[in-house]
């Protein structure tokens, strides 16, 4: 095949949930974004109904096929939802979907698999991520789709299970070794975010590196959505709801989970308070799950109850007034693919970032053309000194905040189109590699 001829790709969504940020947007914002630079060619998008939002992309290139995966999962946690916190509802749900796999589950996962069949006539599958969960043991047909005869792609956000282990189940673990990396192996391009996890790929799954290229990843939050998102009113009532007073730090974490490194933060918080006394701002943190009961002891412990906030997992809206308020954004993570999130919508928000210092978030902030305060996360000392030197340089911050914020949001869709490109480049490449013949439809 040429550049000039039209290609059909099928792009896998199963399981994928929301449209906020995260995957969700990535794939989301992504699908508009190919469609429009590629208009001659067809997208045909498998996904799970729990993804809705995809009913909204009006394109006359792109076509999305949705099965119903978790109908009763989705139920039982509605009314689950009624009576406890959010991290709890999402427990239960793995637990439920991991030893129920529902007759209407069994039926969903036929018709999966009969799609997928049906899809014969495609030059290259794209798959934007690779489900380690639980219910997914039952489901998903993913690591069927070589037998299909069609060249794949495959994104690789992390490899998170390399570094952390003792963070994943051993069904999770056992199907990253024995599914996603066979998987990977035999894909004709796997595209990843950064050069580091390039490296990491290549050293602990032994996959070729001509075949791994980086395409750095966009902004996974529209600027302007954003914005709209924090002219709402009710800071203040968000602010009361969680005991939270001005002057805080915020970290919005997506978990506390081993790398997102909460226990060396509040370590650090012990010693910004004896350094500055009643001067030490609050540190307001976001999501329990899944370390919260160890969090929360040291937390008494270091005798912080009246210091260190965590919320639980918030709403856009929540999200959004938490960043507003904040003097920074404090993010101590020990690892991330291709960079840290919540850094991308702290410089969006116009707030200084102090993060940590490794090659990911490096590499994302001079790709960003952004300045931003770094530390090493494995030193307590490190975060407390650079914390502390942050409140008595605020004014100076705020100023390189302003004109990271300026940058970033006048960059966000050359940079989507620019990734929109690189991509449809890789599809054709890998779409050349089919080595059986094309289908004829009729």
């Amino acid at each position: 095949m040429n550049g000039g001829e039209k290609v059909k790709i099928a792009i896998s969504g199963e399981g994928i949930n929301g449209t906020g940020a995260g995957l969700g947007y990535f794939l989301y914002h992504g699908l508009q974004e190919l469609a429009l630079a590629m208009p001659d060619w067809h997208f045909e998008i498998v996904s799970s109904q729990s993804f809705h939002q995809l009913k909204s992309i009006e394109s006359g290139n792109l076509r999305v096929r949705f099965w119903d995966d978790r109908r009763f999962i989705r139920i039982f946690g509605s009314v689950l939802g009624r009576y406890l916190t959010m991290s709890q509802v999402d427990a239960a749900r793995q637990r439920i979907s991991s030893h129920i796999p529902t007759q209407s589950m069994k039926t969903a996962c036929g018709n999966l698999k009969a799609l997928w069949s049906s899809l014969s006539d495609l030059d290259v599958i794209w798959v934007p991520h690779f489900l380690l969960g639980a219910y997914t043991r039952h489901l998903s047909p993913m690591v069927n789709l070589g037998d299909l005869g069609i060249p794949l792609v495959m994104t690789i956000h992390d490899i998170h299970p390399v570094f952390f282990p003792n963070d994943w189940p051993p069904y999770s673990l056992k199907r990253f070794w024995e599914e996603f990396v066979p998987f990977a192996t035999r894909c004709a391009k796997i595209i990843t975010h950064s050069n580091f996890q390039k490296k990491a790929i290549i050293e602990h799954l032994g996959i070729q590196a001509d075949k791994i290229d980086v395409i750095a990843c966009p902004p996974l939050l529209n600027p302007t959505d954003w914005v709209n998102v924090t002219t709402q009113k009710g800071g203040d009532e968000v602010l009361e709801r969680y005991g939270i007073g001005c002057p805080y730090v915020f970290y919005p974490g997506s978990s506390t989970i081993t790398h997102k490194n909460h226990i060396r933060l509040i370590l650090a918080w012990k010693e910004i308070r004896n350094a500055l006394g009643e001067r030490c701002p609050m540190l307001v943190c976001t999501s329990k799950s899944p370390n919260w009961a160890a969090i929360h002891a040291l937390i008494d412990a270091l005798d912080l109850k009246d210091k260190v906030v965590f919320t639980d997992r918030v709403d856009e809206r929540t999200l959004a007034v938490l960043y507003e308020n904040c003097m920074f954004v404090a993010i101590p993570t020990l690892y991330e693919g291709g960079g840290s999130g919540p850094a991308v919508e702290a410089i969006l928000m116009g707030k200084p970032v102090l993060c940590s210092d490794i090659p990911q978030i490096n590499e994302q902030m001079e790709n960003a053309g952004c300045k931003v305060t770094t530390f090493d996360p494995g030193s307590v000392e490190s975060i407390s000194e650079t914390v502390i030197n942050a409140i008595e340089n605020l004014p100076e911050l705020e100023v390189e905040a302003a004109e990271n914020q300026r940058v970033l949001s006048a960059s966000f869709d050359k940079a989507w189109r620019h990734w929109a490109l690189e991509y449809a480049e890789r599809f054709m490449l890998a779409a050349n590699q089919r080595t059986s013949p094309k289908p004829v439809c009729q």
